[in-house]
């Protein structure tokens, strides 16, 4: 196996527009045997006013503990529930003791302060001019995957993803779910009880890439469905190239998603992937292949009413320039059914007989020249 790792992050276009500070941090690292990748959010509301610099200071204790972890592990150990609690619970209060160094070396400025009372409650802001509330401020997500020649693994606290990718071309989210994440909240290292959703999982299985993203990927796609694999596997399939040329379309690839996805939010991607396995094809799981058809189900269905709507109008059309317009309208509708029914057709056929898609034509896209 030859592995290359890499970690990039783009600013959102929504941070651009509104003037905030980028958020998001990630990291990768390789010895010998062992891999390391990591992404952290610092969370976007005003309260956490030092989050761009919590993030950091997460990826940075997360990434020291996690070597060393390695380090004392006999070799093809694997970690054991006592080792993984011990080291979220490292990892946390490094991460608070390099916070409230931070904070004792920087006081809170007024405008800082101005902030801080306007989104906290009176409680909190009265306990952070008191002292007591020093993390908020700071607060972040992490999560992070790690790797030897014996076992892959991760850890996680908040909201993001971990993905494997497995040698059948199976992308698979191994994370136990989060009982806090839902909408705009999410789970923090800043949270008064964090150990109780500091998550992990584990594995011993062959695998050919691990994946972690930042939420500014994970919300810009339907969750585990088509597209997000799509982009995860075009991903996967750029980390292989030759390096250099590598960087530039993962960089590329973070860049459009933070500028031009729905949510527009900073992006941390970090990933490895094994350069001498066989290339193949995104092979669906049975969970990933049922929310696909409930998505194309709805499409066509959706297609079809206004079809159906499009269709009563011009029979009560009132002039002829009304019903002229409306056949051209009908025309193009029909036309979207056609490509919904024909992409309908094309997932339902093996990999090999499948016509080139839009992930056969990012490459051009993503590149200078396709941009051209």
């Amino acid at each position: 196996m030859r592995w290359q790792l890499f970690h990039l992050t783009a600013m959102g276009g929504a941070h651009r527009q509104r003037q905030l500070p980028y958020q998001d941090c990630a990291l990768s690292a390789q010895g010998e045997g062992t891999r390391i990748i990591m992404v952290a959010d610092g969370h976007g509301s005003r309260r956490h006013f030092r989050s761009e610099r919590g993030a950091a200071f997460a990826c940075e204790v997360a990434m020291a503990e996690l070597q060393q972890l390695l380090d004392t592990l006999p070799e093809g150990g694997i970690p054991s529930e006592k080792d993984f609690t011990a080291l979220k619970e490292r990892i946390l209060a490094a991460w608070q003791a390099r916070v409230l160094q931070d904070a004792a070396a920087e006081t809170w400025s007024d405008a800082e302060l101005a902030e801080a009372e306007a989104r906290m409650t009176a409680e909190d802001f009265t306990q952070l001019l008191q002292g007591e509330q020093a993390l908020i401020p700071y607060g972040s997500t992490l999560v992070a995957a790690f790797a030897t020649d014996t076992f892959w693994a991760g850890i996680q606290i908040g909201d993001g993803m971990l993905v494997t990718v497995d040698d059948q071309g199976r992308y698979l989210w191994p994370m136990p779910e989060s009982r806090v994440n839902e909408g705009n909240r999410t789970a923090s290292l800043c949270m008064r009880s964090p150990m109780s959703e500091f998550r992990h999982c584990m594995g011993t299985e062959p695998l050919t890439g691990l994946i972690v993203c930042t939420d500014g990927v994970e919300k810009a796609f339907p969750p585990m469905g088509e597209k997000v694999v799509s982009f995860l596997h075009w991903l996967w399939q750029a980390a292989r190239e030759e390096p250099e040329t590598a960087r530039q379309l993962l960089t590329a690839a973070a860049e459009r998603t933070a500028l031009h996805s729905a949510v527009r939010d900073d992006v941390g991607i970090a990933l490895m992937a094994d350069a001498d396995a066989p290339d193949t094809s995104p092979c669906p799981t049975e969970q990933q292949q049922a929310l696909a058809r409930q998505q194309s189900d709805a499409q066509l269905q959706a297609q079809q009413d206004m079809i159906h709507y499009t269709t009563d109008q011009l029979a009560n059309a009132v002039s002829p320039e009304e019903a002229e317009e409306l056949r051209q309208v009908l025309a193009r509708q029909r036309s979207g059914l056609a490509v919904l029914q024909a992409a309908r057709a094309d997932a339902s056929l093996p990999p090999e007989e499948k016509k080139p898609g839009p992930l056969a034509r990012i490459r051009s896209i993503l590149t200078p020249k396709g941009r051209e």
